[in-house]
């Protein structure tokens, strides 16, 4: 039995748990993998480009992986609701599919946190939880340009301390050149979900930090943070253009 929910709060939209991956991704992925890649609600739904992005980087980098014609929620907005029921009913079912291969490897880091502490205990130890910033690698072709990255909080706070520099180091050698701008949240912590006027107070603050004039690109390696440069710095017609850093190495 799949499980389903809404969430109108988290996607503005009824969002049922199971979804079916219909959007029109790369050729080329393979249909066996030990290792399967796990893209999230988010990314599928609302950012499919931002999926389509690191499939094409990882396709690029030669990795072996494959993904599910349908993924079950990993349940973060459901435990971080209340609805432990509902979670423990993602969770079974998640671990049934992920134990039939040997490394999962997250695209989003609320799944990724999720899967390495909550799923842990229930998980067969030897399936391996990676997150997607281990497979980064600087681009091909020298590229220009000045940068600046809202980091990941959900990694930084969470044992993943090195990991801006390791970014930063990855986009200078890629030729980019990296600003350096306070880290904060972005306001897209919890998705858009709850108090909705709070997180677009923080969005529309964090949007004045980027909205330089000696800056081409403001980036990003989380989903959640994605979403809210991709709309609001739109919205707050900031200076530099956001890209994800997928597209920045591609």
């Amino acid at each position: 039995m799949v499980c389903c929910f809404r969430l109108d709060s988290f996607l503005e939209t009824s969002v049922i748990a199971s979804t079916r991956l219909i959007y029109s991704y790369p050729e080329g992925i393979p249909k066996n993998s030990d290792t399967l890649f796990f893209m999230g609600c988010l990314s599928t739904i609302r950012i499919p480009k931002y999926s389509n992005h690191a499939l094409e980087f990882l396709l690029k980098q030669k990795i072996d992986f494959t993904i599910l014609d349908t993924e079950i929620c990993c349940g973060w907005h459901l435990l971080a609701s209340g609805l432990r029921k509902e979670f423990e009913i993602c969770k079974k079912e998640n671990i049934e599919i992920f134990e039939k291969y040997k490394k999962i490897l997250c695209l989003c880091p609320a799944c990724y946190y999720l899967f390495n502490n909550t799923y842990r205990p229930e998980l067969d130890e030897r399936v391996e939880i990676e997150y997607i910033t281990n497979y980064l690698a600087p681009s091909d072709e020298k590229r220009s340009g000045r940068v600046v990255i809202q980091h990941l909080c959900q990694l930084m706070n969470r044992g993943r301390e090195g990991v801006d520099k390791f970014v930063k180091r990855l986009l200078e050698k890629s030729g980019y050149n990296v600003a350096d701008i306070p880290h904060w949240c972005c306001g897209g912590g919890t998705g858009w979900m709850g108090r909705t006027d709070i997180i677009e107070s923080v969005a529309r603050k964090r949007m004045t930090d980027f909205n330089r004039n000696d800056v081409d690109y403001v980036t990003t390696y989380c989903p959640s943070c994605w979403w809210i440069l991709a709309r609001f710095s739109k919205i707050c017609k900031i200076k530099p253009k956001a890209k994800d850093i997928f597209e920045l190495l591609l």
